[in-house]
């Protein structure tokens, strides 16, 4: 089975397809998480195995799609047999879809492979976002979704929060770098809102810190699990002290 980028693909058939480096899962899935809380539809290979009819899916999904986002980096273009090549191929010449570019890594001219060069010419005639400009994950997209004029379902907006939460609690057990990087995500979305911290905020915070904690207890990081913990209890002290 595919990787997971921390939602569930859209089953809205106003979609678009997402393509990507599995090596680039992480960043990919911060990008995308936070496109699909401001309700951008998006499709991408989770939830099909591996088998005779993987491929069939994806040519089916890339044909059904509006456009697909293509996630670049220079990973893709020193990969043998990189599927996200042949899904750009299906997209373009078979079913004359538009492609849209997301440059994550900034790349050269000298940084490409002759047997490359092709593929490298018709990516910089696309439309593209220089998405490796971007400090911010929930500002890069913004920037795609209005680069692109991809349309939001306010109604399907989610919580990027909760997301990122959802997030660091898959790659919790097998990856914990990842997983402290999103429970931070959300650390960082939540106290946005710290001017007015509910009960339910404030229990949603010291959750994330002391995720994090165990994350780095799992590396045997203890020194930072320790000042994780301890900020975990201060805050679930804070909210005892409201009862």
């Amino acid at each position: 089975m595919s990787n997971y980028l921390g939602f569930n693909p859209s089953n809205n058939s106003n979609y678009y397809f997402v393509s990507y480096n599995s090596e680039d899962v992480s960043l990919v899935g911060k990008i995308t998480s936070a496109m699909s809380s401001l309700g951008v539809s998006l499709w991408y290979d989770y939830g099909i195995e591996y088998g005779d009819n993987w491929e069939t899916t994806i040519a089916e999904k890339i044909k059904d799609s509006q456009a697909v986002i293509l996630f670049f980096t220079k990973g893709i273009l020193h990969k043998n047999d990189s599927y996200v090549q042949k899904e750009y191929k299906m997209a373009s010449r078979i079913f004359k879809k538009k492609i849209y570019v997301v440059m994550l890594d900034q790349i050269d001219d000298e940084d490409v492979p002759v047997s490359k060069a092709s593929w490298w010419i018709d990516i910089n005639e696309k439309q593209c976002v220089l998405g490796y400009k971007f400090a911010d994950v929930s500002l890069l997209a913004e920037e795609i979704a209005t680069s692109f004029n991809i349309p939001k379902d306010l109604a399907g907006q989610n919580d990027p929060a909760e997301t990122y939460m959802k997030y660091g609690e898959f790659y919790m057990d097998n990856s914990p770098k990842y997983a402290r990087e999103s429970y931070r995500m959300a650390i960082d979305t939540y106290e946005k809102d710290a001017g007015n911290l509910s009960e339910k905020l404030i229990a949603k915070l010291a959750l994330a810190h002391s995720q994090i904690g165990r994350s780095c207890k799992n590396e045997g990081r203890h020194e930072d699990a320790l000042e994780y913990a301890e900020k975990a209890l201060q805050l679930y002290e804070n909210l005892t002290k409201k009862f």
